[in-house]
């Protein structure tokens, strides 16, 4: 997975953030880390400031409808 991630990252433009995976203790649902408020990079983060980190990083609604609408085009995907 980091192979294709880091081959992903060479396409990306100087200056524009790059791809990265999530930590594995952000948002766990079962196991070790369940409940637990990490960051996407693994930093503990408080409850409050894990709700502000979570709107941030999940997709709303809203982003979903627009990835929806994106999908059904049929040229959403670039071939290079």
């Amino acid at each position: 997975m980091l192979q294709l991630i880091a081959a992903l990252n060479n396409l990306v433009p100087e200056g524009k953030p790059k791809i990265t995976l999530p930590d594995t203790k952000f948002h766990r649902s079962i196991g070790e880390y369940a409940g637990k408020t990490y960051s996407t990079s693994g930093e503990v983060l408080s409850p409050e400031a894990y709700a502000k980190h979570l709107e941030q990083t999940i997709p709303t609604e809203a982003d979903k409808g627009t990835l929806a609408e994106l999908f059904k085009q049929p040229d959403w995907v670039l071939a290079v």
